[in-house]
């Protein structure tokens, strides 16, 4: 599902001839390549709070099943 997002929001940004950057102005290049980096990091976090979260409700169903 993340990855649906990702490939949309490069499309969006980078939308000349093979995803590469439309501008010559280096202001709209830099800006282009930190809104990815931003978007990177951003599913770093979202998938490291997901694991914390398979891993806590692994450990709840073996403290329940112990119970």
């Amino acid at each position: 599902m993340l990855w649906k997002i990702g490939i949309v929001l490069y499309s969006f940004i980078f939308y000349g001839k093979s995803g590469k950057i439309a501008s010559n102005r280096l202001s709209d290049q830099e800006l282009a390549v930190l809104s990815l980096h931003l978007f990177q990091i951003s599913l770093v976090y979202i998938n490291t709070l997901k694991n914390q979260q398979c891993q806590g409700c692994i450990k709840l169903f073996k403290a329940l099943r112990n119970f």
